[in-house]
């Protein structure tokens, strides 16, 4: 930064030898004019007196008329320094005019924290027009304890001459809205730090994204890791298990390495009766973008099988996801209830030929009691055909 010149030495001098100069030619031109105009001693010494205090009072206003005009070059080089260091904080008109344009936040401080530039933006987030923050620190926009915190951050900038990029939360006339910040130190050409830098970018919308999208990967971390039902991501185009849940493994007793090496197809998990129903659900797949329900079982690794009820869709052009529950329970249901219902059929048919043969013993009896001229003693009306 510019600096306040001391006097030349040229003008020093010049002032010291007009100085010289007219008191020298007083004293010499002066006693030898007394000389010649007075001969008396008494009147010479008047004389004398006289022209000495003359001689103060000439050379104090010369002396002033030098030393005036000298401190007025020396206020109007410190005029000059003044304007030139201004004139070095003050933005060049094409970084005004990009910092206008910027939707950022951009600002420019002095080093007591004063603001030099603030841009559209940075006046829109704090609701105060650029003239009325330019020349006052934080204090004067934002509360207390915010802009305290603020100006120590870029106290340690212009101490440590580092840049800094924080995520910071500031109240604007928006409410609290979160920044993506970077300050740095302004240096002058001699690498002078004498101010800082910031720009802040608003991204309170993308952190509320992101809050967003943690919180959907974790409910959707929940469902996949559920104990219940098995996930099973395919390429559809190579037929092979890309990656499944912990709840399907465990159904199936297969491993994470079996999976990885590939050995997990459609062709190793379907036993070879299931294999057309597998081709048909595919090409349902490929017309309609979605499988099932259906149910199969499964090859289990020990090689013992597992009934499972399958639905799922497709992810894209070579990617399907499948979900599966264990019915293995219901189809031992299912297998019970037939057996229990073929006995029971077997029960009701055995009890309807019993009645059959009784109702015909009835009718032998009343046909022999109708012959001895007896009535009839058994009603067997209910089975005759109407």
């Amino acid at each position: 930064m510019p600096r306040t010149h001391p006097p030349r030495p040229a003008g020093v001098f010049i002032v010291v030898f007009a100085y010289a100069l007219f008191a020298g030619l007083w004293i010499l031109m002066s006693d030898r004019a007394m000389g010649v105009l007075f001969s008396d001693p008494a009147a010479l010494v008047q004389v004398s007196m006289v022209k000495g205090w003359f001689f103060v009072a000439v050379t104090s206003l010369l002396l002033y008329v030098l030393v005036r005009r000298l401190v007025g070059q020396l206020d109007a080089a410190h005029q000059r320094d003044l304007e030139h260091q201004h004139a070095q904080k003050q933005a060049p008109p094409m970084l005004v005019a990009i910092a206008e344009a910027s939707p950022d936040a951009i600002f420019a401080k002095d080093e007591e924290g004063r603001y030099l530039l603030f841009n559209n933006a940075a006046a829109h987030f704090v609701g105060k027009p650029a003239e009325a923050v330019i020349g006052q620190d934080d204090r004067a926009i934002f509360p207390p304890e915010q802009a305290e915190r603020i100006m120590a951050s870029e106290r340690q900038i212009r101490e440590t001459g580092q840049n800094q990029t924080i995520e910071e939360v500031a109240q604007t006339i928006g409410g609290p809205t979160v920044f993506l910040s970077t300050r740095g130190p302004l240096r002058s050409a001699d690498g002078r730090i004498f101010g800082t830098f910031g720009i802040s970018r608003d991204i309170t919308e993308r952190k509320r994204a992101e809050d967003a999208l943690r919180s959907s990967n974790a409910t959707l971390q929940k469902i996949v890791d559920n104990d219940v039902v098995g996930i099973m991501f395919w390429d559809t185009r190579a037929g092979r298990l890309t990656n499944a849940n912990d709840a399907f493994m465990n159904l199936v007793g297969f491993d994470r390495s079996d999976m990885e090496s590939g050995e997990l197809t459609w062709q190793r998990l379907t036993p070879p009766e299931y294999h057309a129903l597998s081709q048909e659900e595919m090409v349902k797949l490929l017309e309609t973008g979605r499988i099932g329900p259906y149910q199969k079982e499964y090859f289990c690794k020990d090689g013992s099988r597992r009934w499972l009820l399958f639905a799922g869709s497709s992810l894209g052009a070579d990617t399907c996801v499948e979900f599966c529950i264990d019915i293995a329970a219901l189809k031992a249901a299912e297998t019970e209830l037939h057996r229990r219902n073929a006995e029971l059929e077997h029960l009701n048919r055995a009890a309807i030929d019993r009645e059959l043969r009784m109702i015909a013993l009835k009718r032998e009896v009343n046909a022999m009691a109708r012959a001895a001229g007896r009535p009839a003693p058994y009603d067997t009306s209910f089975a005759d055909t109407p």
